[in-house]
């Protein structure tokens, strides 16, 4: 049998990021993600929100908080976990991986611009 246990994720920053660090300096961000969805109802497709929370950890986190602002569209993907604390047992979404996905209405100061490959770019 096949063991999977993955999520892939998009939505958009529901607050601006703030970087904090463990009393043992490790950096981390706790963000939460606004999820639009598509439900039908009746013969209607509606739109509608849900949100998640999440922490992010890693040197990668100072990039996120320095770039991601409220409403930036973000990637995020890894695995669902189960804590148990007080007895209680919780879902958690760990992130392997994330990343601010950019627009090209985004304008991001001091991010390098990306020009398109073109195929004459390409030497084969």
């Amino acid at each position: 049998m096949i063991k999977l246990n993955e999520f892939k994720l998009t939505g958009r920053l529901t607050a601006d990021p703030e970087l904090k660090c463990t009393t043992a300096g490790k950096p981390y961000v706790q963000i939460g993600v606004a999820v639009q969805k598509s439900v039908k109802v009746s013969d209607q497709w509606q739109d509608s929100v849900f949100f998640i929370n999440t922490t992010l950890w890693g040197e990668q986190t100072e990039r996120f908080c320095k770039y991601g602002k409220k409403g930036s569209p973000v990637y995020l993907e890894g695995r669902i976990d189960v804590v148990e604390k007080d007895g209680k047992k919780y879902t958690m979404l760990v992130p392997s991986s994330f990343q601010l996905e950019y627009t090209k209405t985004d304008k991001v100061e001091g991010e390098p611009e990306q020009t398109p490959i073109t195929d004459d770019d390409v030497p084969f």
